[in-house]
Parts: structure tokens; sequence; C-alpha cells
């Protein structure tokens, strides 16, 4: 694997990682990651396949597409599959026509890439990720590497150390719970995805039934239930349950049987998880919102009405349900260290519950942040990431998204919303180079604040002196970069002289200017045309009529105004009375 960032790829992880840490049981899990990887890749078909080493059988645990797969299960030698189980290696054929070890799936196939998922040892093939496609030569390396990244990339380790009571005898002092080793896929196939939610820890704890409080994972209320309790073999036959009928059937009976009180929160979990797995989108966002009644900061649910809004591809639903998101963790955030708690105490473990979250909430940001993205329009998409920035302030992608929305209302034409926009991020990063080039290029464009505009100019090209290059940037590139950005601020110097009347300052700044921007058309030309008008202003006729020819020589927007000056300044000509330009 390379250090190449793909962000479709990073989002397709973040999901898989919310699948994993949102709850439920295997197969939901799995079916809702073969949905993922269908939807994310646009792939005809794809299943999900158990290796079974006992029984030398590879049996379709879940599918996603047009229909179910001619062999459910067939012998741990045969087909592709064999190959990829044999040597523990991704296969990728172009055409299942011309390769004699193709076991048939479909008919129309006609090119297949099999990937597999090792246990956490790496020495055995658990499962495999099965992509099917109609037409020939359709996964190229970049496929490939993604969907070798889904199967390797680790699991997030769910860790919780719960403190006994002081009845307890000492070897049950602590109990810990770990889920550390292997990859998301490979704890899903094994059944290590049996996700570590806090009513499963509670069972294991009350049956001790000496305990403190749980640190739980996940963020909202935490229910116990006590192990061998009636509510206890419901919610175990609900889990067990394979047939969506009957399952749907204990549900309801659970249901009935705890129409009162905090196990009313684990019926709606469960009817959310069902309706979820039948992308019966409705039901999911109704018991969904009665689980919200319930229990109003249940961070798992507003995982859950993400994924059924990205699903519908619903943007308008995903965005109110990510802002739901956000609140939870800004209440979270704010609340104060209990009654006799230490404050640092308090505040390690908030961090602790807000890194079980951690990826989980990334996947919601990066819902919103793409969705925002594949909007048509600049002002559609400069709404929506400030919207997304709005609910998630603490996150590092909130200015990035900021930046994004005040450069797409410039490009949109919405002056007022960009001058907001862009003041927001300034106010949180005073040192945003991109926001002090935009707004001191506005204000010397527009006359306005120049004072201000001159300020920001001036402290951009010293940042441009000292910053330090990102990481994964080419050094070539940084230094274009760089080059470029000092450049644009110089020519606002320049800009900002002009409307002062500045002339002389403004034709020093501007020729310093020029060489810098000589890899860009339009910034080059726009700085020669106003230098061809500081020159006029001084009455050097020549000068004027070299700065205008520079900005004709190049494409660029400046062209035609540049060569309608050049007409009223002929050679040897006198020099003619300057004006700032329009």
């Amino acid at each position: 694997m390379t250090g190449e960032k793909h962000p479709e790829r990073e989002r397709l992880l973040a999901e898989l990682r919310a699948i994993f840490n949102a709850g439920g049981e295997r197969s939901l899990a799995l079916q809702a990651a073969a949905d993922a990887l269908r939807r994310t890749g646009g792939y005809r078909w794809v299943g999900l396949y158990d290796v079974d080493h006992e029984h030398e059988e590879v049996k379709n645990i879940v599918y996603s597409g047009p229909g179910a797969p001619e062999f459910l299960t067939f012998p741990i030698s045969k087909g592709l599959t064999g190959s990829d189980i044999a040597g523990r290696k991704t296969v990728n054929v172009s055409d299942v026509a011309a390769d004699s070890r193709y076991l048939t799936a479909f008919g129309s196939t006609r090119s297949e890439i099999i990937v597999p998922v090792l246990d956490h040892d790496r020495k055995q093939v658990v499962g495999t990720i099965d992509v099917e496609s109609e037409i020939p030569n359709a996964f190229d390396v970049t496929t490939q590497r993604t969907l070798e990244a889904c199967a390797e990339t680790p699991a997030v380790d769910i860790e919780s150390s719960l403190q006994l009571g002081e009845h307890c005898t000492p070897p049950l002092l602590a109990l810990r719970c770990e889920v550390s080793h292997g990859s998301l896929l490979e704890k899903l196939f094994t059944g290590g995805a049996r996700m570590l939610r806090i009513r499963n820890l509670a069972v294991l704890l009350a049956f001790f039934a000496c305990f403190v409080s749980p640190l739980h994972a996940q963020l909202g209320k935490t229910i116990l239930v006590p192990a061998g309790s009636d509510a206890d073999h419901q919610l175990n036959e609900i889990s067990n349950a394979t047939d969506p009928a009957q399952k749907l059937k204990l549900i309801n009976a659970f249901a009935a049987a705890h129409a009162e009180g905090d196990y009313q929160i684990l019926a709606d979990e469960q009817y959310v998880l069902y309706y979820l797995n039948a992308k019966q989108y409705d039901k999911v966002y109704d018991y969904g919102a009665k689980l919200y009644a319930l229990d109003p900061d249940n961070f798992s649910n507003a995982v859950n009405m993400v994924r059924a809004a990205n699903e519908q591809g619903d943007t308008n639903r995903l965005f109110a349900e990510g802002e739901k998101a956000g609140a939870i963790l800004q209440r979270f955030k704010a609340q104060p260290a209990p009654a006799g708690t230490d404050p640092g105490n308090w505040n390690v473990e908030m961090q602790q519950k807000l890194d079980a979250i951690k990826d989980n909430q990334e996947y919601i940001e990066e819902s919103l942040a793409n969705a925002a993205y594949h909007q048509k329009d600049a002002a559609s998409q400069a709404a929506l990431l400030v919207r997304y920035a709005k609910a998630f302030p603490d996150s590092p992608r909130s200015i990035q998204a900021l930046d994004s929305a005040a450069l797409l209302y410039q490009q949109a034409q919405n002056r007022p919303k960009m001058l907001e926009t862009a003041n927001t991020v300034l106010e949180k990063d005073p040192d945003n180079l991109g926001m002090l080039l935009l707004l001191a290029d506005d204000y010397s464009e527009k006359g306005e604040n120049l004072d201000k505009a001159e300020a920001y100019a001036k402290k951009a090209a010293q940042l441009c002196d000292t910053a330090k290059k990102p990481e994964g940037v080419a050094d070539a590139d940084w230094q274009k970069q760089i080059t470029l950005q000092k450049g644009l601020a110089l020519s606002a110097l320049g800009q900002i002289g002009l409307q002062k009347k500045d002339n002389a300052g403004a034709v020093d700044s501007l020729k310093k200017a020029a060489p810098l921007l000589k890899g860009n058309n339009t910034g080059y030309a726009r700085n020669q045309y106003r230098l061809g008008f500081a020159y006029l202003n001084l009455k050097k006729a020549a000068e004027a009529r070299q700065a205008f020819a520079d900005a004709a020589s190049v494409d660029s927007p400046y062209k035609q105004p540049a060569l309608d000056k050049l007409k009223g300044i002929p050679a040897g000509a006198g020099k003619p009375a300057g004006k700032k330009p329009a």
C-alpha cells in the first residue's frame, strides 16, 4: 500500500469502521458492509463469503446486488475463490471466460476480483470479498487497492476497564474487554464484531452483582440487563434469529413486554437496526425519533440515522441527522464534572469516550462533506459546507470546510456571504493564508477597508516566508504554491497603493510581484494591467505601454482590456493622463 490519500477510499473505510462500532449482530453488520462496498464503488454485485476450513467449504453470507449467486456453498478448493484462499492473495481476472478456474456465479459476469480477509496472524483466510462486473477489465489497480484496504484496515480498539466494588474478591477487581487485533472485516467474519455495547458488558458484570457504573463506548444512557433475566433471554433470541419475519416477531414481543422504562430504548434500537437492514427507511426514522425521545444523546442512533440517509441519497435528511449528531457531541463536551468527581479525572473519562466514538464521528463528518461537494452549484456546496462546519466546530476539518465555502461563495458571486465566511475563518485562524489573501484582494479591488486590506496583504507576504511545507506535498509543488501566494499578496499591496494614490509604492510592489506570478496567467496579466495604470498615473507612457503589452501577451480575462489600453498609447506618443483600473 502507498501513502497516497484517496478521499473516496478514506470515506469507505470510515463507514466500515462505523458499521463495526454501531452495534448489532454479525449478519446485519456484514450486509451493511457489502452494501457500503457496492454503493461506494458503483459495482454491480458484491458478495462476502465465509471460509470454513474445518468443513472445507466456502459459504456466501451476504450479497448486495441483483440476486443470489448460482452457488451459495462450494468446496474450498474450487473456483477463483479456491486460488485466492490457497495463495492468500487477491485474484483479479479481467476476462472470466478465458480462465478455467471460474465457477459461474452469474451468466453475464465478465470480470471478477476476489480479495482475501486474513485472520489477525495473517496465516489463514477467514473470508473473501467477491466483486463481479458485466464489463471486461473492470477492476483497475486503484480498485484493487481500495478493496484490499477494506480487507486489511485494522479494527478500532474497543477497551473498557470496569472497576468493581469493594466487596468483590481479588480476581474480580477489574474486568477488561478488548477487541484489538485483526482487521474490521476479519472481526465481522470471525464473529469478533459482536459489538461490545453497554448492555452486553452489563450482562457480564451483573452476573457478579458488584460493580460501579461502566465506562461506555457510546454516548447516551447506560442500560443494565441482568444475566439470565427474561430480558437477557429475549435479546439473545433476537440476536440469534436469522429469519427476518421471526426476528421482527421477537422484537415485537420484547417491546410489548417492556413497554415502559429504559428497556424500551433497547427495543427501539432493535427496530432501527432491523428496518435499516430491510432498507425500510421511513420505519428507521420513525423508530429513531422514538429512540431520541427516550434517549436524546444516543450517539449510536445518530450514526444509524446518518447511515439511512446516506443509503437513500437524501442530502437534506443527511444534514438534519448529522446536525443532531453534532449537537449531541457539543452537549457532551459542555457537561461539567459531576459533583464529587475530580475535574482532571472527568476530563480523562470524557476524552476516552470521545476517542471511542472517533471513527463514527469521522464517518458522519465525511458523509456531510462528501454530500456537500457533490452538489451541482457552488452556492449550494458552500451553504452545506458552512452547515457542516457549524455542526462540528471543533473538528480539524471545520476550517477547511469554511475555506472552501468562502471560495465557493466568491465563485457564486455572493460577496456578502464570502466576506462573512472568510472573516469567520480568520476569527478562528488569524494566520489563515488563503483567507488573508482573499480578503486583501477583495477589499483592494473594491477600495474598501484599505488599511485592513494592507495589513492582511503584508501579513500574508510574511507568512509565505515562514510557512512550513505540509506533509505529503512535494517540494516542487509547495514552492510553486508559496511563490504564487506571495506574488498575489504583493499584487494586492500594489492595488492598495493605486487606491491610496501611492503610485510609486504601487509600482514597487507590482514589479516585485511580476516574476512570482509568471506561472499563473490570470494573476500575472492582472498584475501587469495594474502596473500599467500605476505608470500612467506617474506619466511614464513607455513603461505603461510595456506593462499593458505584458498583460496582453497571455491568455486571460485581461487580454482584451490590455489591448484596448495599448490602442490609446501609441509608440512615441506623449504622456496621456492615467486612470485607475475600473
